[in-house]
């Protein structure tokens, strides 16, 4: 069986609920593999079946807000943003939950 993007993004969720500050580290390593995996698609038939979406890009974003990282979570959604209007695909489009973990993450500090 190959994992979906739900797949990683339920890994990525539940990274969120763990304290240590290693949760970071590995959602962002997991958040690399789905990327990699999609560019891994794209050179060797073009098609992708496994891309980040804006559930993914949002629970990764939850990840280091938890962890006091305002910052690092305004350079996710900002790469999110570019990528949704780069290519208007409507999975990448942020939603309310999307700005309220950056909110979430600001308030933290």
């Amino acid at each position: 069986l190959q994992p979906s993007v739900v797949t990683y993004s339920g890994c990525l969720a539940c990274w969120a609920k763990v304290k240590q500050p290693m949760a970071m580290q590995r959602a962002q390593a997991l958040f690399d593999q789905l990327v990699q995996k999609q560019q891994q698609q794209q050179r060797s038939d073009g098609t992708v079946n496994l891309k980040p979406d804006v559930v993914a890009y949002t629970n990764l974003m939850h990840v280091y807000g938890r962890h006091g990282q305002a910052e690092r979570v305004e350079s996710i959604l900002q790469d999110l943003l570019e990528k949704y209007n780069h290519s208007k695909d409507p999975s990448l489009q942020p939603n309310i939950h999307t700005f309220s973990v950056v909110v979430s993450a600001w308030s933290r500090r």
